[in-house]
């Protein structure tokens, strides 16, 4: 609310995710269950900017019906940790702050791994309908059971992937509404 001393947004999410077979139809599949916080705090300041740190955690257990089925991956911890600062102009915006991320678990990583990565975003409006960009992020790809048959459904029910890190991914461009519902992008980037 407007003039309160500190903001948040707190939100908790739950997903139960099965195959309903396993590797052959004589077995039953694993299942995924995966509990994810997310939260924002934050206190705003000057009247146009703001301190904060936003985050997300999730772990995801893992089970199989069966005492023989291999089970796709380890019961593990996903993090991400985002202390920022945000400023705003008439016409202008910025944020910079870093993207600090762990997992943590996973037997085939010796245990967890951590990534940091920044997190800066910046545009500026030049005309009516012009907006000049740039962006610098990172991401952690979760590769759970559920976000593998979202891009695959024929993919394996007894397998799975570690998750992944996209530690830069830059852009550069300039957004312009020509015309009443028509807008082009031109723009560069960089992904690593």
């Amino acid at each position: 609310a407007e003039g309160t001393p500190i903001g948040y947004d707190i939100r908790f999410d739950y997903r139960n995710f099965s195959h309903k077979y396993g590797h052959t139809a004589d077995t039953d599949g694993n299942t995924e269950n995966a509990f994810a916080l997310g939260f924002d705090l934050f206190a705003p300041f000057n009247g146009n900017q703001r301190i904060g740190i936003a985050g997300n955690a999730r772990y995801f257990y893992y089970t199989s019906p069966n005492k023989y089925s291999i089970l796709p991956i380890d019961n593990h911890f996903n993090g991400v940790l985002n202390p920022y600062y945000k400023i705003e102009g008439e016409n202008w915006h910025i944020r910079l702050g870093a993207k600090l991320m762990l997992v943590a678990g996973l037997e085939e990583w010796d245990g967890g791994k951590f990534y940091a990565s920044p997190d800066v975003v910046a545009d500026v409006t030049v005309a009516k309908h012009t907006v000049l960009y740039a962006k610098a992020g990172g991401e952690m790809h979760h590769n759970s059971m559920f976000d593998l048959s979202q891009a695959n459904r024929y993919t394996s029910p007894s397998r799975g992937t570690s998750p992944s890190f996209n530690w830069l991914d830059a852009k550069v461009g300039i957004k312009s509404g020509v015309a009443a519902g028509f807008w082009f992008d031109l723009f560069a980037g960089y992904k690593q």
